[in-house]
């Protein structure tokens, strides 16, 4: 271990990338100096010479004996914990200054779980891990915000459904971002109501849509192909147990342009409005045009047409109620996809804690130490 000012470096090397039974091969922590010169009291550990006493004994705190030079040099820094604020914070002897956890970066080789990086920021209560390719669910990077969102990155290529990013706002919005498919869907959101809004859980056509999101958990195989003692598994559990099956406001999806197509019967931006009974069409650009065509369906009433070539035909009646009964079944559709999106966000959280508590490596430690005495 390295110790700098506001900073400590350290590398694991007793066995190579197997220094340790989690697989950390290198850690860094960050610190940052308290504005406000709290003078702490901290007791010193045994074998400190006088010149390095503190002032008064520890009632709040616990010293963890961390040195950056050899056994003989004297000690100017010391790593400790507040029981009262629950931190961690490094004391300089020599000015009384105290520098709070802001950072610490993990590094890790040859586990199951493919995780290569963590880094954790205590003072936002949020940790980011990054992950080697081969992951459950293909996750790239998985950032988790404790009781405010969760943002998750993927290896889309190794996913059937193209989903690049998701990131869910718990309580409030859930957005994601696809690539490479054959529906040339790019983009869907969902918005979510308090508990119990009324029209909301319900949809636009079906009265029984709301039956859809709890089949939640029945996932689709096809399209998925923490600190265990710290701040990854609180920030999961936490981010688990805020998470509710919500009633949907709306859902939103967006398309790309599809060059077969004329303009006009191109689907742009398909927009369910749940709770008031209203689904709203717009099509692509034309060339050369500043405004779209749109379609707008409502629960109890005509639809409206608006069009922009003025010599094109209007649509018939017919044709408006076979868009209207493909928007039915896409809409319970969509509301399925939301809720297995759902899911598997809490799924992924639920794995990671059991990750974190039961960790594993490619080859078991005590093998490799074993072999490595012999």
């Amino acid at each position: 271990m390295t110790v700098y000012k506001n900073c400590t470096h350290e590398i694991f090397a007793g066995f190579g990338e197997y220094a340790r039974w989690d697989g950390m091969v290198e850690r860094i922590t960050k610190y940052a100096d308290d504005n406000r010169h709290v003078v702490v009291e901290v007791s010193p550990p045994l074998g400190w010479c006088a010149a390095n006493t503190l002032s008064a004994a520890s009632r709040a705190c616990s010293v963890l004996p961390t040195c950056g030079t050899n056994s003989s040099a004297l000690l100017t820094a010391c790593r400790c914990f507040d029981v009262r604020s629950n931190r961690y914070f490094m004391f300089d002897i020599a000015t009384n200054r105290v520098s709070y956890l802001v950072q610490v970066w993990e590094k890790f080789a040859r586990r199951k779980d493919r995780l290569r990086e963590r880094r954790s920021y205590p003072q936002n209560d949020s940790v980011l891990e990054i992950f080697l390719p081969g992951s459950l669910f293909a996750v790239k990077d998985l950032h988790t915000v404790r009781g405010e969102r969760r943002v998750i990155n993927f290896y889309s290529a190794a996913r059937l459904d193209g989903l690049v990013r998701r990131e869910k706002i718990f309580g409030f919005k859930l957005v994601e971002h696809f690539v490479g498919r054959d529906d040339r869907l790019e983009y869907r959101s969902a918005t979510f109501g308090p508990p119990g809004a009324a029209g909301a859980a319900g949809g636009t056509f079906a009265a029984d849509s709301a039956a859809a999101g709890t089949a939640g958990q029945q996932h689709n195989t096809s399209s998925s192909s923490t600190h265990a003692a710290g701040s990854m598994s609180s920030a999961s559990a936490s981010g688990a147990a805020t998470e509710r099956a919500l009633p949907i406001q709306k859902i939103t999806e967006k398309y790309g342009r599809n060059p077969d197509k004329p303009a006009d019967a191109d689907v742009a931006k398909r927009v369910f409005h749940l709770a008031a009974g209203r689904t709203v069409l717009q099509y692509h650009h034309g060339e050369g045009r500043l405004t779209a065509g749109s379609l707008v369906f409502h629960k109890d009433g005509p639809a409206q047409a608006v069009q922009v070539d003025p010599l094109a035909p209007k649509p018939q009646a017919r044709q408006l109620l076979e868009i209207y009964k493909s928007l039915q079944a896409a809409e319970k559709e969509v509301l399925q996809h939301v809720r297995d999106s759902e899911w598997e966000g809490r799924e992924i959280g639920r794995m990671r804690i059991n990750q974190e508590q039961t960790i594993t490596l490619e080859a078991p430690y005590y093998d490799i130490t074993r072999i490595q005495v012999m």
